[in-house]
């Protein structure tokens, strides 16, 4: 996904403004380029005011900017297609919010599915049981447990603990329940606590079928509200610098 920021008529700017070209091609270029990150700001409020909770510094990072040239006179605000370290690419996670359709794979359901936890098919979503921290991600030390559990060849193992009034010694252990298990249960991650001859159950990640999104934000409209905005003061500045600096 990619913007482009630029400007017509330069022609006839320069014809207007005599054999000043190089200053004017000179100042487009900067005020392209600012402009163009003013359009990554305003991008970046809206997914802070947006989406539940806040953006993550993940997700802020997300968008690159190209700076425009005199050459070039085009600047352009696109979301990355690379990775953090360990992480997964921007475009991933976050391409859905943008053009819509089906969201691509996260990493935890690649986990599953890698150890045949997870149904061919099947994508999750929260459950109603899951520590979620104020930007809608698993708490780390609760993924770290899960995961630990999960991925142990120990069947139906069991951390212990003791937690509550008295100290009472708890066992934390989770299961995985698919389409059609006797359990009734559906299909998903639990987490079962068990005290003495008591256990409960509580549903952490639900398995579902693949929903298409609804574009949520539009960066073509981010972009012209915001060169609309800012463009033209950022050009008579960065002009007004050119020609006084002018040699």
């Amino acid at each position: 996904m990619k913007i482009n920021v630029k400007i017509d008529g330069l022609a006839a700017t320069r014809s207007f403004l005599g054999g000043l070209g190089k200053q004017v091609r000179f100042a487009t270029a900067r005020a392209l380029t600012q402009t163009a990150y003013a359009v990554r700001k305003d991008n970046q409020d809206e997914l802070k005011r947006d989406i539940a909770g806040g953006a993550t510094p993940y997700t802020l990072r997300a968008f690159n900017v190209d700076a425009a040239t005199r050459d070039t006179l085009q600047a352009a605000v696109y979301l990355r297609t690379d990775a953090p370290s360990g992480g997964t690419n921007y475009s991933s996670v976050l391409g859905h919010l943008y053009s819509g359709g089906n969201r691509r794979w996260k990493k935890l359901e690649g986990w599953l599915r890698g150890r045949g936890l997870l149904p061919e098919g099947m994508m999750i979503a929260p459950g109603g049981k899951l520590p979620l921290d104020a930007r809608g991600n698993i708490r780390q030390r609760n993924l770290k447990e899960m995961l630990g559990i999960l991925g142990s060849q120990t069947r139906n193992l069991q951390e212990y603990r003791r937690s509550g009034r008295g100290k009472q010694l708890k066992g934390i252990g989770y299961f995985v329940s698919r389409p059609g298990d006797k359990s009734g249960l559906p299909p998903g991650v639990w987490r079962r606590i068990s005290t003495g001859s008591s256990s409960v159950v509580e549903p952490w990640i639900m398995y579902i079928r693949p929903v298409a999104y609804r574009q949520k934000f539009d960066l073509e409209k981010i972009a012209k509200r915001t060169v609309d905005r800012v463009f033209k003061t950022n050009f008579d500045k960065s002009l007004a610098d050119a020609l006084r600096t002018a040699k």
